[in-house]
């Protein structure tokens, strides 16, 4: 999710806010690459699915998306802030994709409040 769009889009324009969603984009096909599926499901919102994976697989590419951002913000006028969440499914715990979709928001959510101290 990216944050403070809106506040982008008042103040500088929403070509400036089209940018920051196709740089979020670009970032994302370059950090997750061909392992990952990828999706944008709603105007700031992107997903990402992956099979067969470790949790450590996933946090060592949100690391990566995290470093690969702050340098990318040392070049920019406008910075890109994002907020991520992450949920590995639990069979016989997690009863359908819209289950994991809100758990990992729930993290996201999260990550916002931790961003904003």
């Amino acid at each position: 999710d990216i944050n403070d769009l809106k506040e982008v889009n008042n103040c500088h324009g929403h070509l400036e806010g089209d940018e920051l969603i196709i740089g979020t984009g670009k970032l994302i096909n370059e950090v997750f690459g061909d392992s990952f599926e990828k999706f944008r499901i709603g105007g700031d919102e992107f997903a990402f699915l992956t099979q067969n994976k470790t949790a450590q697989y996933l946090e060592e590419h949100i690391w990566k998306f995290n470093k690969k951002l702050s340098d990318l913000n040392e070049k920019q006028q406008i910075p890109l802030k994002v907020a991520a969440g992450a949920h590995q499914y639990k069979p016989g715990v997690d009863e359908s994709l819209q289950d994991i979709i809100h758990k990992a928001d729930e993290q996201m959510y999260l990550q916002k409040i931790r961003m904003k101290m």
